[in-house]
């Protein structure tokens, strides 16, 4: 069976009211009080009979968007295990447009995360996980961090992004480990941050890698996330500039380095 056509004009329309993702907080009640949301929501069954065929064949993430946000105001009764085996082979666009209206269901957020997970572990679809980059990480503190042990990627580097949700003093060993899995400067980048945030700087080595990653986009996600911890001095002195070439920042890098090393 496949959805109707119609459905996804309908869907369209809506698109075109939904908020910027900034302002869905404050205006979301705005948006299912709109008359062309309220007249799909009033189809009920019907309608989340349609939203989950056309998110199994949905290419196209904004309109996915908003038949997820629409199905939650419906009993996860009635979708929500369907809603989640989408997820199973879904690619990165996909996943994060469930992530607005996923959070929406009428259902702990413990239970949404640990489905998560299980949904990662059933599949071997990392991309899921991108969906627990908030504070409901915390209840899947531990699956997190053996899917971090594994050093697969994306699986690990996900895991990383998610971790930082659920970050605690106990868990300076760890990232220590891994900021030192320099062969991996997106992790051991990432991980020298966390360190950081929990107030210590052995993970210098992995930032530091992370600086000089050929990678240009790392270096300035690396530098981005670094520059609350440098003092003007430090970051007056240095004058690094991720843009340019990763020979022509050498002693700018050595500077940043030597302040981060500092015991």
């Amino acid at each position: 069976m496949h959805y109707n056509k119609k459905f996804e004009k309908d869907l369209e329309i809506l698109r075109q009211e939904l908020p910027d993702p900034f302002q869905i907080p404050e205006k979301l009640d705005d948006f299912f009080n709109s008359p062309a949301a309220q007249q799909l929501i009033a189809r009920g069954t019907d309608f989340v009979r349609d939203a989950l065929f056309f998110l199994e064949e949905c290419k196209e993430p904004s309109l996915a968007r908003v038949a997820v946000i629409l199905l939650s105001r419906f009993d996860p009764s009635e979708f929500y295990l369907d809603l989640l085996s989408k997820l199973k082979n879904a690619n990165r666009q996909m996943v994060e447009a469930f992530e607005q209206g996923l959070w929406l269901i009428k259902l702990p957020e413990r239970q949404i995360a640990r489905d998560i997970v299980n949904i990662v572990v059933l599949s071997g679809n990392a991309n899921p996980l991108l969906l627990l980059q908030r504070p409901a990480a915390k209840e899947v503190r531990s699956e997190l961090a053996d899917f971090i042990k594994q050093r697969k990627m994306p699986l690990s580097l996900y895991s990383l992004y998610c971790f930082g949700y659920a970050l605690e003093r106990d868990d300076i060993p760890l990232m220590s480990a891994v900021s030192m899995w320099l062969e991996l400067p997106e992790l051991s980048s990432l991980a020298g941050i966390y360190l950081l945030r929990l107030g210590s700087k052995e993970g210098h080595a992995g930032i530091r890698a992370g600086l000089t990653a050929s990678n240009v986009q790392l270096r300035t996600l690396t530098f981005y996330e670094l520059f609350p911890y440098l003092p003007d001095e430090i970051r007056d002195r240095a004058n690094y500039d991720p843009a340019k070439s990763v020979e022509s920042q050498r002693s700018a890098v050595e500077i940043l380095d030597s302040f981060l090393s500092q015991s």
